[in-house]
């Protein structure tokens, strides 16, 4: 039951996450700073009632109308399937706290004995819901590339009888990881490359060009 219980905590407990800020007037040039975000379900709550932008900072009007639309549709469906799994468990649904709810949920659950599969069903919803949380709540960027694909050499893209310039386009989140994590694509040949792996094929084309 402890992967359950981990996956109980992602919705409902608050997160401690640290950083690297600068620090003009101090000793050193930086400082490590630690930041409480809270639980997941409390974010979601509040993107719905419009107190949080995209990725947690201010945002235009238009942006912040598909946020509030996406959350309140993400937890419909959310608070719809938490009540249903409390009224089955004999749990009381909270109507002001739907984390309340899901803890609640939680310990009628596992004062039972249940089957491996079982618990794994319960637990691999729950990190779905967490995933689509954040998704939702930090949307990734997108950015496209004057360059020409190094795959396949297109400088241009069609779409719908369409053809528009700029075919290479990276996503990525804003963060330490970007680099990492973000992602780059030719829509002309549907290549797909990591972001370092792009800039290295990039330079790597030209040259050959040079």
């Amino acid at each position: 039951m402890t992967d359950l219980l981990g996956a109980l905590n992602a919705l409902t407990k608050p997160t401690r996450r640290k950083f690297i800020q600068d620090n003009p007037d101090g000793p050193q040039p930086t400082k490590m700073v630690e930041v409480v975000d809270a639980p997941l379900l409390e974010q979601l709550d509040a993107a719905i009632r419009g107190t949080v932008g995209v990725g947690g900072s201010g945002s235009l009007p238009n942006e912040r109308n598909m946020l509030n639309g996406d959350a309140f549709e993400r937890m419909r469906v959310i608070s719809g399937q938490v009540n249903g799994w409390a009224r089955m468990a004999g749990a009381v649904v909270d109507k002001d706290s739907l984390s309340n709810t899901l803890r609640t949920w939680h310990a009628k659950f596992i004062g039972t004995p249940r089957e491996a599969h079982v618990v794994a069903m319960y637990t691999g919803t729950m990190n779905k819901w967490a995933a689509q949380i954040i998704a939702t709540l930090n949307p990734p960027r997108q950015r496209d590339l004057p360059n020409a694909c190094p795959v396949c050499s297109a400088d241009t893209w069609w779409m719908s009888g369409n053809e528009y310039p700029r075919p290479l386009i990276l996503t990525f989140h804003d963060g330490p990881d970007m680099i990492d994590n973000g992602k780059g694509m030719c829509r002309a040949c549907e290549a797909v490359f990591g972001m370092r792996e792009l800039s290295y094929a990039i330079d790597e084309a030209e040259a050959k060009i040079a």
